[in-house]
């Protein structure tokens, strides 16, 4: 009788203990629905697919499929991100010589939301002070705003508070004027 307890018990902690490894192993509901979003949107909004991967808590956890999928599509988010940029770059080239500064904003704001996306603030930086400077040129009092907005979006990522509240409370004042 002893030997068949010292059996079953042997067996149950073989049950549980194998019970504990694959729910150590087991990936949150939450971090697979992101996973699955990111994939729906890729090939429309890899910018936000990018943010929905970089959102997930401690990737380097991540086992199996998930692994596997979350490595697949960053990998995928960041090829697609410096397509844009060079799509960006391009533009801004043909369109130097010209007069089309409210199109240069433009250009230099895409460019400024890729690099800060990237945790690039100082050159991020630059890029919305180039649209601010375009925009001014035509003036255009809403690009103003999102210029400065952006600006100040930037210097509140480098924990730079007084310089951010300083462009955002431009951003009201050329809102409301």
């Amino acid at each position: 009788m002893k030997m068949n307890t010292h059996s079953l018990f042997g067996y149950l902690f073989i049950a549980l203990f194998s019970l504990l490894v694959v729910s150590c192993y087991s990936t949150p509901d939450g971090v697979m629905s992101s996973l699955s979003q990111a994939e729906k949107i890729m090939e429309s909004r890899p910018d936000s697919a990018m943010a929905i991967l970089q959102h997930i808590p401690t990737p380097e956890t991540l086992h199996g499929k998930a692994q596997a999928d979350y490595s697949l599509l960053m990998t995928q988010a960041m090829d697609k991100v410096e397509d844009a940029m060079t799509f960006y770059l391009k533009a801004k080239d043909v369109l130097q010589s010209s007069d089309q500064f409210k199109l240069l904003g433009l250009i230099s704001e895409g460019i400024g939301t890729l690099n800060r996306k990237q945790k690039l603030f100082d050159t991020a930086l630059n890029s919305y002070k180039e649209s601010l400077t375009y925009y001014s040129l035509v003036p255009d009092s809403l690009c103003m705003t999102y210029a400065n907005r952006n600006i100040g979006r930037v210097f509140l990522y480098k924990n730079r508070l007084d310089s951010a509240y300083y462009y955002y409370d431009k951003a009201i004042y050329i809102s409301n004027a």
